[in-house]
This record gives C-alpha cells, structure tokens and sequence, in this order.
C-alpha cells in the first residue's frame, strides 16, 4: 500500500513538472529526452 501511494505521488508531481517544463521551454521534445533517458539508465543498470 505504501509504494501504490508514493508510486501515485510521483507520477503526478512527474505530470506536472513535464507539463510545467513544457509550457517553459515550448518544446515537447523534453519528453522524448525523458524516456531516452530512462532508457538508457535501464539498460546500463541491466
């Protein structure tokens, strides 16, 4: 129950920090930069 609810939590401060970087910067590539990201850290980790 503990980790549904900080899983939860992060997934809508995520929302909103992307949505806010977003509407910063105009560009929604920071997304695609995001997942590369994670990605990448993934599979250095494996």
């Amino acid at each position: 129950l503990y980790f549904i609810a900080v899983a939860t939590a992060a997934a809508f401060v995520g929302q909103h920090v992307v949505r806010k970087l977003i509407i910063v910067l105009g560009r929604a590539s920071i997304i695609i930069f995001i997942l590369a990201s994670t990605i990448f850290v993934s599979a250095i980790s494996l």
